[in-house]
């Protein structure tokens, strides 16, 4: 059997028992949604849910059946004939699972084993048409010609309006030389079922044969108004014409088909392209399979896509249009032009034009979304909540809209019903990744690391390009004090996803966590070579450096910062600090006044400048900034000692006493010997400074 028809058989056998009683509601659905996947070309996401459905459970025939066909559709025959006998060890009188096993068979070069399989299911109502019409085949294939023909012949006297049994008896015809019949039955099969190519080329075959250009060049024609793209319609088009006289015909035709067929090729190598990463190739050779075929609505689709993730709108909205212009019907075309929409953050027209989609009959579950998530971005998220639900009655058990709905009521407020929604997600498709991801972030807001980490796995499992995921277990296995684990997932990400600037900043970020300041600013620098900066990426290479005691290129950093991002406390505090440590105080006390001025509030702020101040030889300025210092932490002891010092270089002892013993208390031992002094009324030189402390860690 030609697997093209496959997703049909899967339909008719998911008819055959979704509506029977043998397993749970929730089960049913999860294979409605199996089904769903495979008919929108999504087969590894397919094959998860099958087989997550476990041996114990009563839908595991079924589960096993359809992933048997998944297997098949993309020939791993040996795996796909393991699943189907998997299902019939469990029932015997499976008739899908029986038919899927002889197809495997037969296509396996074991048609005596296949005509077996199916002479059992013959006449059976849901999958027999298929079983008799590979019987046929199997015949065929052990040299049994009479016996086939005979059978085709039967078939389409009793089922005169199944085209499949015309196009099969016209195939045997051919192969005996009755051209007459052959003609006659494939143009009855034509006839019914008029948007099918086989029958069509089988006629275009048929008239070649007979010299007929002028039919050859009509059915060339029927070809092209099913597929506009085919070569190889073009190629008996031109070919026709050449054969009736008409030589512009045949040259224009002859241009067709080797354009197309060259945009095809280029169209291929552009896929393996980006799947190996390989994005400017990719786009290079899609721009060209365009120029070749500018009516090619997949690699318009294709190439939107791409720009749309390197952020390249306006190019990106053009290639929606031309997809869309170029194929009307298509919903990767819509979808691409509402994500586009939305990342230009042209939120109504996102929702009507993801309307426009639906109002045309397209059947897409992102569309739907997308007409909320265009509420959403506009900020009305009760409303695009809402739109997520009636979606649902449109397409329910949609597993994509269940987690998009959680979202957009933890959005809302509702993050019980969020909780639940997530759930019924993951009910209906175990492996759903972006349940997965909801439920984890959600855990780790509770608090929950361990549980969230456990989620964020199973998420990259399901989808190990996630990036979201693999931050969210990053940042959860350090939450659950899992260090070595942390780092793991990170490199573990940069293996699977290389050059990903979110897991190799986590992966720096860890590293100077951990005082590995050679390796962070090693990771921290990488990040810069890929073109990747951002100002906590500045102040971790910044911070780094300093700590590697290169006050140079550390301040070089730390003013980079502030000259892409603007001023922000840590950074001034840090230039401050290495400004002090050079000696420079001026240039150290207009860097931790600007920290202070912004962050009043902050004892930090304070303690620094007061500490400057006090280096400086500004006693009086510095004893002001110690006292906001206390006052925002009274019980900070260095800042005590601190005041001690000072109060004393002021010559006002009574306070610098007071200091000096609430610094001891606090745990300081170098107040001890300053108690002493002052308690003793000796007269000594001013005190020593004590040293510089260490600065605090980036903030996360």
């Amino acid at each position: 059997m030609a697997y093209g028809r496959s997703l049909s058989i899967l339909v008719c056998i998911a008819a055959a028992w979704l509506g029977g009683s043998l397993f749970a509601q929730h089960q049913g659905d999860a294979l409605r949604r199996g089904i769903m996947l495979l008919e929108a070309s999504r087969p590894g996401e397919a094959e998860r849910i099958f087989e997550s459905i476990a041996p114990d459970h009563s839908g595991y025939v079924e589960a096993r059946t359809l992933l048997g066909y998944a297997l098949l559709q993309r020939s791993a025959l040996d795996d796909a004939r393991r699943s189907f006998a998997q299902a019939l060890a469990k029932d015997d009188g499976h008739a899908p699972a029986r038919l899927g096993l002889g197809i495997t068979l037969l296509r396996s070069g074991h048609a005596a084993e296949a005509s077996g399989q199916f002479e059992k299911i013959l006449w059976h109502a849901a999958v027999g048409r298929e079983a008799r019409a590979n019987l046929v085949r199997s015949l065929l294939l052990l040299g049994r010609e009479e016996e086939a023909l005979q059978m085709a012949g039967d078939l389409a006297a009793q089922y005169p309006s199944v085209s499949g049994y015309r196009t099969l008896l016209a195939s045997i015809y051919q192969m005996r030389g009755l051209n007459d019949e052959a003609l006659q039955e494939f143009q009855t099969a034509a006839q019914l079922d008029p948007a099918k190519l086989d029958p069509v080329f089988s006629l275009i075959g048929q008239y070649r044969l007979r010299g007929d250009w002028p039919e050859v060049m009509r059915w060339s024609r029927r070809a092209l108004e099913i597929d506009p793209n085919h070569p190889l319609a073009f190629q008996e088009l031109s070919r026709a014409a050449r054969h009736a006289g008409d030589t512009e015909l045949a040259a224009d035709a002859q241009r067709e088909a080797d354009r197309t067929y060259r945009a095809e090729r280029l169209y291929v190598r552009a896929a393996t392209a980006e799947k190996q990463g390989e994005a400017s190739q990719a786009e290079e050779l899609l721009r060209k399979c365009l120029e070749e075929n500018p009516r090619l609505a997949k690699a318009w689709t294709s190439l939107g896509n791409l720009l749309l993730r390197e952020n390249r709108l306006n190019e990106a909205h053009e290639c929606a249009i031309a997809a869309i212009e170029a194929g009307p019907s298509s919903a990767t075309a819509h979808r691409l032009r509402v994500d586009v929409l939305l990342a230009m953050g042209r939120a109504e027209e996102a929702r009507r034009a993801a309307q426009r989609g639906i109002e045309r009959g397209i059947r897409d579950a992102d569309l739907h979304r997308g007409v909320a998530a265009a509420l959403a971005a506009a900020g009305n998220y009760p409303a695009a909540a809402r739109a997520a639900l009636q979606a649902l009655e449109e397409l329910p058990g949609n597993p994509d809209l269940l987690a998009y709905l959680a979202h957009l009521q933890n959005l809302s407020g509702e993050p019980d019903k969020a909780e639940a929604s997530y759930a019924g997600a993951l009910q209906l498709e175990p492996a759903h990744s972006d349940a997965l991801l909801g439920q984890a972030l959600r855990l780790l807001h509770k608090g929950d690391a361990a549980s969230a980490a456990g989620l964020f796995r199973r998420a990259i499992e399901t989808d190990a390009r996630l990036e979201p995921a693999w931050i969210g277990l990053v940042d959860a296995l350090s939450r659950a004090g899992d260090r070595a684990g942390a780092e793991s997932a990170g490199q573990e990400c940069l293996d699977v996803n290389p050059r990903n600037a979110s897991c190799l900043e986590r992966l720096a970020t860890l590293h100077l966590d951990a005082d590995q300041f050679a390796k962070a600013a090693a990771e921290y620098s990488e990040l810069l070579r890929y073109g990747h900066s951002s100002r906590s990426i500045l102040a971790g290479l910044g911070f780094a450096r300093l700590k590697l005691g290169d006050y140079g290129q550390s301040a070089h950093f730390f003013q980079r910062s502030l000259k892409e991002y603007g001023g922000d406390t840590w950074t001034y505090s840090n230039l401050g600090f290495i400004a002090r440590t050079l000696g420079r105080h001026e240039e150290a006390l207009e860097h931790y006044r600007k920290a202070r001025q912004l962050s009043p509030e902050s004892p930090d702020t304070a303690y620094d400048l007061a500490y400057t101040l006090y280096l400086a030889g500004d006693h009086r300025a510095a004893a002001s900034a110690f006292d906001q210092a206390l006052k925002l932490k009274p019980h900070w002891g260095l800042a005590h000692l601190h005041m001690a010092l000072v109060r004393w270089n002021l010559r006002e002892y009574g306070q610098a006493l007071a200091h000096a013993r609430a610094a001891q208390d606090l745990g300081i031992e170098a107040a001890a010997p300053v108690v002493r002094t002052l308690s003793s009324y000796l007269s000594l030189d001013p005190p020593r400074m004590i040293e510089i402390r260490r600065p605090k860690s980036p903030e996360k």
